[in-house]
């Protein structure tokens, strides 16, 4: 019994998944700062903006490249639990009550939802094939755990 696999497309549409996610969490952290959090907090999100906006450009550079291939066709969500991220985050940027809430939303809902995600592509990639995108998960998923701790600690500290 053969394992499955992603084909070039496949692979590049859940590549072009992780940016448009990426991209996302980018703008959502970027625009943290404004709901009025102490200034600890709005420098924990200002750091986490420009980590995910850096892993956008890292995934971003393993999509495929070919004239006859056009890129666009891979922007956008690819998958059921990237689609559930990507509503996670449109959620999280309504959620203006208090900074409070806000971050709770973060915690509970946006960053186990990208992790969902990317462990789910993650789990359907294969160490010959997907390599360089597998290296750029792992280095999501550590990233997001490190946005889970900073931001449960935040929260903490405003409870």
């Amino acid at each position: 019994m053969t394992e499955p696999f992603f084909d070039l497309f496949q692979a590049a549409s859940r590549i072009g998944e992780a940016v448009a996610i990426e991209d996302a969490l980018f703008r959502l952290f970027g625009s943290a700062p404004r709901r009025e959090l102490g200034a600890r907090e709005a420098v924990y999100f200002h750091v986490a903006s420009r980590a995910h906006g850096e892993l956008s450009e890292v995934f971003a550079a393993r999509l495929p490249v070919s004239a006859s291939l056009p890129v666009e066709q891979f922007s956008g969500v690819a998958s059921p639990l990237g689609a559930a991220a990507m509503a996670a985050i449109s959620a999280a940027e309504g959620e203006a009550n208090t900074a409070e809430s806000f971050l709770a939303f973060i915690v509970a809902e946006v960053i186990p939802a990208v992790q969902r995600s990317y462990a789910d592509t993650f789990s359907l990639t294969t160490p010959h094939s997907d390599g360089p995108f597998r290296v750029v998960l792992d280095r999501a998923l550590g990233l997001l755990e490190g946005d889970q701790d900073l931001f449960t600690e935040a929260l903490t500290s405003l409870r």
